[in-house]
C-alpha cells in the first residue's frame, strides 16, 4: 500500500502571463526504477517538468574510486525530456557531482541549475527558473530574486525557506527533502531531516502559496513510510 504512486494536484494563483500552465513536481527518486513516474507523467502531459533533488545517490557512489553516473538516472532523464521541458537541480545526495556528471546530465536534454538560473518560455509562459543546491550560493541567490519575471525556484530543502527565501520577490518555491515526514499521524509529519521531530514543512502548500513541498517518490530509509504515499505532484497556475 505504501510503495503506490499517488497523484496529487495542487492549484495556485499566478499571473496572467503564467496563468494555464501544467507543471509537474518530481523529488527524491533515489535511484529507484522510475517505470511508474513516467508513465504517470506520460498519462498526465504537463507542460513542464521540474525535478527538486536527490536523483542520484551520489554520496554512495562517490565512495568507488572512478565515478559512473547511474544509467537508470540518466534514461529518466531521457524520457522525461521527451515528455516535456524538464529542469533539475540537486539535492543533499548530489551535492558533490563530478563534472562528468554534469556533463552526462547536459546530454540528456535536461537543464541543470545549481546556484544558477535560466530564462524559459513554456508553452508561450515566460518563466525564469532557478536551482539552489544544498550548500546554498547566497550571493547567486539575491541576484536571481532581484531579476523581473515570474521567478520558480528548485530548493531541495523546505527548511531552507524561511532562512534564505521567505523575504526575497521570488514567486514560488518547489521542494522535497521531508520525505512527507516518514510517519503522518493526524496529518502531520514526524520527523524531517533538516526540520527535526514534528516539522513544519512535509508535504502540501505552504506560505500563501510560495512554498509547494513533495513528499517524493521513494523511500530509501530503513524505516517505512506509514500513512505517507509516494506521490508526483502537479500544479495548476490559474
Amino acid at each position: 500500500m505504501f510503495n503506490r504512486i499517488k497523484i496529487r494536484t495542487y492549484k495556485i494563483s499566478a499571473p496572467p502571463a503564467i496563468r494555464g500552465l501544467y507543471a509537474a513536481l518530481v523529488t527524491d527518486i533515489h535511484e529507484r526504477d522510475p517505470g511508474d513516474i513516467l508513465s504517470i507523467l506520460r498519462s498526465e502531459r504537463p507542460d513542464v517538468i521540474f525535478i527538486a533533488g536527490d536523483l542520484i545517490e551520489a554520496k554512495k557512489a562517490l565512495s568507488v574510486q572512478h565515478w559512473r553516473t547511474p544509467k537508470r538516472a540518466l534514461d529518466f532523464l531521457t524520457s522525461a525530456s521527451e515528455i516535456a521541458p524538464v529542469y533539475y537541480s540537486p539535492g543533499n545526495h548530489e551535492s558533490c557531482l563530478p563534472p562528468s556528471a554534469v556533463d552526462d546530465i547536459i546530454a540528456t536534454g535536461a537543464v541543470f541549475l545549481a546556484n544558477a538560473d535560466t530564462v524559459a518560455s513554456i508553452n508561450g509562459h515566460p518563466l525564469l527558473i532557478g536551482g539552489i543546491t544544498s550548500r546554498p550560493d547566497t550571493d547567486w541567490l539575491s541576484l536571481f530574486a532581484s531579476k523581473s519575471g515570474y521567478k520558480i525556484l528548485l530548493c531541495h530543502h523546505p527548511e531552507y525557506y524561511p532562512r534564505y527565501i521567505a523575504e526575497t520577490d521570488i514567486d514560488l518555491t518547489l521542494s522535497g527533502h521531508a520525505h512527507g515526514g516518514q510517519w503522518r499521524v493526524f496529518g502531520r509529519g514526524i520527523y524531517s531531516p533538516g526540520q527535526g521531530l514534528f516539522p513544519k514543512y512535509t508535504r502540501g502548500v505552504y506560505e500563501n502559496g510560495r512554498l509547494i513541498v513533495s513528499a517524493g517518490v521513494s523511500n530509501h530509509e530503513p524505516v517505512p513510510r506509514i500513512n505517507n504515499p509516494l506521490e508526483v505532484v502537479f500544479i495548476k497556475f490559474e
